[in-house]
């Protein structure tokens, strides 16, 4: 099939999928989610920057804006299109705004405010399209008359429906809503002067979405990750230079290895499981394609994704400025600013005339690091001859020629001793080229915007207009004469949630070096077409084990689109409303060295992904907080005895929970840095019951403080919190809600959210529960999940007067702790921090050193690493013994393990 009736296929089936918006009438919402201002909209005009609402209702919607602050928004909106319009077709019922605001809720002493997130308002552009004749443009709005309501009045004019709009001309005074309720019972629709805050879902945009699908669709010439994507054509590969030595992190084999995929391949996947670093992945391949003066899209579905990306680039790369953010908003308020403060010269870009001495410097150190890695391989190469020889002579079966040997040898093995320094020496040089990089990397950037303003300072202006045009037409305008060749050296990171990438940037051909996707399971195929059409290659970054996006499309229409456009089970057509992009990306790729896994896992205690790693991941991760003496106790099961009665709730599990988050808050009362709380139930019944008690009885501050979130694992996919309490919502007796559970990627996402503890709030018994139920084996692994230490490989004597040394010096000690995908060949443990003990040179099990990627991996973990040379530790063993005391120390300034 063509490429071109593909897309045509996805259009479809994402037209049917998005058929209405969310602000179309704003009196379904409930009571509590939508308030009707009175009297004069000052703050609208203007006039005031905050208006006083009231305080009760004040209080509980600023706790509604903490618990749902990523599924809903706050907005202002004003002139409403009240009452029914009537088509030859249907006839719709609004009451929805002509213009809208984000807003916020404020409070002091005296009371609480509303107030505009900033001054500039935006059209309902979804209303106008709905009310202006089909075909015609959206105008170009006037600033200056957005509140105006003789403009709407004049521009509705040309509408095809009959609207009564005298009334709005009373506005900035309000009517009520009673005038509401009469404009609805007339046979026409009016423009009332009405300004209400709602609190409402996201809005999902679809008409731009929609627009540059149609356009790709009439496109004969598409850009190379559409053909990898829907082609059957061999996918591109372009052997390049990485640089991720100059990028800060030490990164493992498999980051490495996605950087090389976003550079050479036209079309790559990355598998993710929880807290395996895929944002950090991410910024680090943004950050490497910079220094080769690349350009890199980012775009997920939801804004939350993309704000951990920007915390990466900006807390662990140094780069706050390296990228643009842009997000629900055309773009940021402190984007408008940057740009403002970059054309009033207010920024020093002195820092830009050191890149190249810290690129000289950068060069030097990492050739000194790879030294550093050449000599310790060496040197432990010989530390392991000199061990045979040493065991010869202690057992005996030295011949002469060993003697003699060992005689030559004996300021060698000395040289053991240089291992140690060796190793201290390169931890250090690789701490001191993480600052290198960044500042690198700062100079780097500083010195792209210092050249885009001299060669191209119009560029940058009209990127400043666009961040400013009131409509999308008019910031489309903007965009068309824009200079993004120029732009994107200055601007070179892009960070777009995909339903507002139409307003941000044009639909132009491969102008972009690559775009990433994040959260792929919850992109679908169609929404993320247009940003491959963007660019040269794809990254596509996601993980099957979790959530996938929801979708309203009936089979039966699907099953009618694809037979419109001609769609056979062997095309690259596969179901839209059950598959994601990450599955048709795993898909059409047609090489194995296309897909990357990223297996190190940092964010959890063992104890809390050891289930999911063993069932979903055959376990494949590397538990990076692996510890021999953090065993269990992370996930606590409380079983309350509750029931779940008619209405889909469990009180008893509720009440419960709330008591223990109200222990929680009084407990940390006095903390600097308190537990952040996640609630969680996989009934959305249960999480909003809960959510009501949360608004009830928790004050605002608690719930801000402890940044409390209650949802279902929808809620929480990408979330994380230190805490999670989890409402099962079944008793024995609900066998049909038990099913739900068994839903994998739905108690895949509700169980790996917690970074340090879960407690798990159940009424039913687990042998009421089938065999092959996720719940009951998750149940049963709590149960029998000992992190113990394990080896299967017989101690030494070495091994074991090691052990026996350092314990009689009061030290924990473990011989063979299996971890981290490898066996430690001793492990030492003083107060919170430990030392990896490489024994070298002893005939057995354990006579062989770590290869540096080992190295690496441990010191990953937050583990230092201390090679021990079998013959030195003959030779001086109060030597070797002071040096592993002293490598035990805590270094100025740093944390424990």
């Amino acid at each position: 099939m063509q490429i071109n009736g593909l897309i045509g296929y996805y259009t479809e089936c994402f037209k049917e999928d998005s058929g209405d918006f969310n602000l179309r009438n704003l009196l379904r919402l409930n009571k509590e989610d939508l308030l009707f201002l009175s009297g004069l909209d000052e703050v609208a005009t203007a006039n005031l920057h905050r208006s006083p609402i009231n305080p009760a209702f004040g209080e509980s919607l600023a706790k509604r804006i903490e618990i749902y602050q990523r599924e809903r928004v706050l907005l202002h909106g004003s002139l409403f299109v009240s009452g029914k319009l009537q088509s030859d077709s249907e006839t719709l019922s609004l009451f929805s705004p002509l213009v809208i605001s984000e807003a916020k809720i404020e409070s002091d002493e005296y009371g609480y405010y509303f107030s505009l997130e900033d001054s500039s308002a935006s059209v309902n552009e979804e209303l106008l399209a709905l009310l202006l004749p089909e075909g015609a443009d959206l105008p170009d709005v006037d600033a200056n008359r957005l509140y105006d309501p003789s403009y709407w009045v004049s521009l509705l004019e040309h509408s095809p429906y009959s609207l009564n709009c005298l009334e709005s001309l009373r506005f900035p005074k309000l009517g009520t809503k009673e005038d509401v309720g009469r404009a609805m019972r007339r046979k026409h629709a009016s423009l009332l002067p009405v300004s209400c805050l709602a609190f409402v879902e996201r809005s999902v945009s679809s008409r731009g979405m929609l627009h540059e699908l149609s356009l790709l669709q009439g496109r004969e010439r598409l850009s190379a990750p559409l053909h990898a994507l829907l082609a059957e054509a061999p996918v591109a590969k372009t052997p390049i230079s990485l640089n991720h030595r100059l990028v800060p992190g030490t990164l493992s084999r498999a980051q490495k290895n996605v950087l090389e995929i976003a550079a050479s391949e036209s079309l790559g996947v990355v598998s993710g499981p929880p807290g395996t670093g895929k944002s950090f992945t991410i910024a680090a391949t943004a950050a490497e394609h910079f220094t080769r003066g690349q350009s890199v899209l980012i775009v997920a579905s939801s804004d939350t994704a993309l704000d951990v990306i920007a915390d990466k680039l900006s807390r662990d790369f140094g780069l706050d400025n390296l990228y643009v953010r842009v997000g629900q908003k055309a773009v940021l308020k402190e984007f408008k600013q940057y740009l403002d403060d970059l054309l009033a010269g207010y920024h020093d870009h002195t820092q830009s005339v050191h890149a190249d001495d810290y690129k000289a410097q950068l060069d030097n150190l990492i050739g000194t690091i790879e030294g550093d890695e050449h000599r310790l391989q060496k040197l432990s190469a010989q530390a392991f001859k000199h061990g045979y020889r040493a065991h010869k002579l202690v057992t005996g079966e030295a011949s002469l020629w060993d003697k003699i040997t060992h005689k030559w040898h004996a300021s060698a093995v000395d040289k053991g001793e240089q291992l140690w320094q060796i190793s201290t020496h390169f931890n250090q040089r690789v701490e001191d080229k993480e600052l290198l990089s960044t500042q690198y990397l700062r100079a780097e950037k500083a010195r792209a915007i210092s050249a885009l303003l001299a060669s191209n300072r119009a560029a940058v202006q009209t990127l400043n207009r666009a961040s400013r045009a009131r409509t999308s037409s008019k910031q489309a305008e903007y965009f068309a004469q824009a200079d993004f060749g120029s732009l994107l050296k200055g601007f070179p990171v892009w960070l777009v949630t995909l339903n507002t990438l139409h307003r941000v940037l044009p639909l132009t051909h491969e102008m972009f070096d690559l775009v990433i996707v994040d959260e792929a399971t919850q992109c679908t195929i169609s929404s993320v077409l247009p940003a491959f059409a963007r660019a040269k290659r794809a990254l596509v970054v996601g993980d099957q084990k979790q959530l996938r996006h929801y979708s309203f499309l009936a089979r039966a229409k699907q099953q009618e689109i694809a037979a419109k456009f001609a769609v056979k089970g062997s095309d690259k057509a596969i179901s839209y409303r059950d598959s994601s992009i990450l599955d048709l990306a795993l898909l059409s790729a047609t090489r194995q060295n296309q897909v990357a896994f990223l297996d190190e896992h940092f964010r959890s205690q063992p104890e809390l992904i050891h289930f999911s790693n063993s069932h979903f991941y055959r376990g494949q991760l590397k538990i990076m907080q692996h510890r021999p003496c953090s065993t269990t106790g992370h996930i606590e099961v409380i079983d309350i005895g509750g029931v779940r009665n008619d209405a889909g709730t469990n009180p008893q599990e509720a009440e419960a929970i709330l008591a223990d988050v109200q222990r929680i808050i009084d407990k940390e009362a006095e903390l600097p840095l308190p537990s952040t709380i996640g609630i969680l139930s996989p009934f959305s019944k249960q999480a909003a019951h809960l959510s009501a008690l949360v608004e009830k009885h928790l004050a605002l501050e608690h719930i801000q403080r402890h940044q409390i979130t209650v949802a279902t694992p929808f809620g929480f996919q990408g979330e994380e919190r230190d805490i999670m309490l989890i409402s099962v919502c079944i008793d024995n007796d609900s066998k049909r809600a038990a099913a739900y559970l068994n839903k994998e990627d739905v108690f895949n996402v509700a169980v790996t959210r917690a970074r340090q503890r879960i407690k798990l709030y159940k009424s039913v018994a687990s042998e009421h529960l089938p065999k092959d139920n996720l719940l009951r084996q998750y149940l049963a692994s709590i149960d029998g999940f000992i992190l113990a230490h394990q080896s299967e490989q017989q101690a030494d004597q070495f091994q074991t007067d090691v052990l026996h040394t350092l314990q009689s010096l009061g030290l924990d000690c473990w011989g063979g702790f299996d971890m981290l995908g490898t066996y430690i060949d001793v492990l030492v443990k003083a107060e919170n921090r430990y030392l990896a003990i490489d024994l070298i040179g002893f005939p057995g099990p354990w006579e062989d050193y770590f290869e540096l990627n080992t190295y690496k991996v441990i010191k990953r973990a937050g583990i230092e690493v201390f090679p021990l040379s079998y013959a030195l530790w003959i030779k001086d063993k109060p030597r070797c013994v002071e040096a592993m005391r002293q490598a035990l120390q805590p270094k100025a300034g740093a944390t424990a393990n």
